[in-house]
């Protein structure tokens, strides 16, 4: 049995527990399907698809009977869907686009932090840089981590952005047209190995004290208290901690 985690940090655990249960010489350990069907939740969670998909293949073989399939269609269903709306800019006309992109200054600051448009992230962690769009719509999928949206920069480019650390409901608090200031972005493209052609970026926060709305930090109601609980092929792992609350926010002029 798998339970969410909000932080990326308590995963980072069970992904070492798994790896190390698959290099056992214990038998039953490495050929246990709830091992690699637990683990591709982890991935799943991390937006690493193609790994997902790899081990929920592996649990599948293993046990024909859990839902492995139903999650290999899902992740599929979700990418193609993602890189359809990339891009064709979320069917958003010209003429609409230019008005939502007026809506982003043309200056802001974050401390020690350099504005950057998304054109000119690199592929993997940016610090030290900073980007400021506007929220153009939720995104949603059939698991609840993490958090994303579709945003448009400043030159109207488009990508999804994942925070984790939040709860479910910021989706339906944060608007299409909201300034969201994204400090200390994450790069990478996401794809599957069976849609290659279907690939879209995605800019992912681990801390959500890292982003700001409206010129304003996110409110304490929107942090999650993250625990994870994961039963492995013997024993149980289990984690609790908290967010912190105490990360000052950085500030936005």
């Amino acid at each position: 049995q798998f339970f969410t985690s909000f932080s990326t940090d308590d995963l980072e655990g069970c992904l070492k527990a798994y790896e190390t249960a698959e290099k056992s010489p214990i038998d039953s350990a490495s050929k246990n399907p709830d091992l690699y069907y637990n683990r591709a939740n982890v991935h799943k969670f991390y937006e690493q698809y193609q790994k997902a998909i790899d081990d929920y293949k592996k649990s599948r073989s293993l046990d024909p009977h859990l839902p492995a399939q139903d999650e290999i269609e899902n992740i599929h269903r979700f990418v193609k869907k993602l890189s359809k709306l990339i891009a064709t800019k979320n069917g958003i006309k010209a003429k609409r686009r230019l008005k939502l992109k007026e809506l982003i200054p043309e200056t802001s600051q974050i401390r020690e932090a350099e504005r950057r448009e998304f054109v000119d992230l690199k592929q993997g962690p940016n610090k030290g840089s900073f980007l400021v769009g506007v929220v153009i719509s939720p995104v949603t999928r059939t698991w609840d981590s993490p958090v994303s949206f579709i945003v448009m920069d400043k030159n109207t480019d488009m990508f999804v952005l994942s925070i984790y650390g939040v709860v479910s409901s910021l989706q339906s608090d944060l608007k299409m047209g909201d300034v969201i200031y994204i400090n200390q972005p994450v790069l990478k493209q996401i794809s599957v190995n069976e849609f290659k052609e279907r690939v879209y970026p995605c800019v992912s926060v681990g801390n959500a004290a890292n982003i700001s709305v409206n010129g304003k930090p996110l409110p304490k109601k929107a942090f999650a208290n993250p625990s994870v609980k994961v039963s492995t092929f013997s024993t149980s792992f289990a984690k609790e901690s908290k967010v912190t609350q105490k990360a000052k926010s950085k500030m936005i002029s």
